[in-house]
C-alpha cells in the first residue's frame, strides 16, 4: 500500500518536494520536504529573520523602559523566541544593546535620507522636511519616548565604554547626513560661510 502512495507522490504535480526515509527505533518514518527554491529559507536568512525579530521587539521595550529596565526573558517574550536563544543571537546583552543602536542608526538613516536626498527641494528646505517629519511624528505619539539614540547615550554613555563609542559613531553618522546639506546650501550662497 505504501509504494502506491509513494507512487501516486511521485506522479503529483501539485507537490514541489521529496520523500525521505528515517530509521527511527526501526519504524520506517516518511516526511515531505519542500525543495521549491521560492519557497525554501535558507539557515541564514532564517538566522536573521529571527535576530531581526529580538532586536525590534527589544528596540521598542528598551525605547519604552530604558536599556537597563529591560530584561532578556522579556525581550524574548515580547519577539516570540523561545528562551534560551538569546545567546545563540548574541553574545550578552550589551552586544544586543550596541546591535540596538545600530537598528535605530539604520531607522533613521531611512527616513532622513529620502528627504535629504530629494534635489527638487532647496537644501534648507530638506533640513526644515526632516525636522517637521520629527515634529509630526513626535506629536503623534504626545512627545513621549524621546530619541532612541539620545536616550541610550544618556543612560550608557557614562557606564559603558563600548556603547560609548558606537553611539558616538552614530551620532557622528546622524550629523554626516547634515553637514553635506549644509555645504551644498553654502556652496549655492543661501547659506553664509562661518
Amino acid at each position: 500500500v505504501f509504494f502506491n502512495r509513494l507512487d501516486l507522490f511521485q506522479k503529483s504535480q501539485r507537490c514541489i518536494g521529496i520523500l525521505k526515509r528515517l530509521d527511527i527505533n526501526r519504524r520506517p518514518v516518511y516526511f515531505i520536504e519542500n525543495t521549491n527554491p521560492l519557497e525554501k529559507r535558507s539557515g541564514t536568512d532564517m538566522k536573521e529573520g529571527t535576530r531581526r525579530k529580538i532586536i525590534e521587539a527589544g528596540a521598542r521595550i528598551i525605547h519604552q523602559k530604558g536599556y537597563n529596565h529591560t530584561g532578556i526573558q522579556e525581550i524574548l517574550k515580547a519577539s516570540g523566541v523561545p528562551k534560551g536563544s538569546f545567546y545563540f543571537y548574541f553574545q550578552n546583552k550589551e552586544d544586543f544593546g550596541i546591535q540596538v543602536v545600530a537598528h535605530y542608526e539604520q531607522a533613521y538613516a531611512e527616513t532622513v535620507r529620502p528627504l535629504l536626498k530629494d534635489t527638487a527641494v532647496s537644501p534648507l528646505k530638506r533640513i526644515q522636511n526632516v525636522l517637521d517629519a520629527y515634529i509630526n511624528h513626535f506629536e503623534t505619539i504626545g512627545f513621549s519616548l524621546g530619541c532612541p539614540i539620545g536616550n541610550l547615550a544618556q543612560e550608557m554613555g557614562d557606564l559603558s565604554p563600548v556603547f560609548r563609542q558606537r553611539i558616538q559613531q552614530s551620532v557622528h553618522r546622524m550629523v554626516d547626513f547634515y553637514e553635506s546639506i549644509l555645504q551644498e546650501a553654502q556652496e549655492m550662497g543661501v547659506m553664509p560661510l562661518r
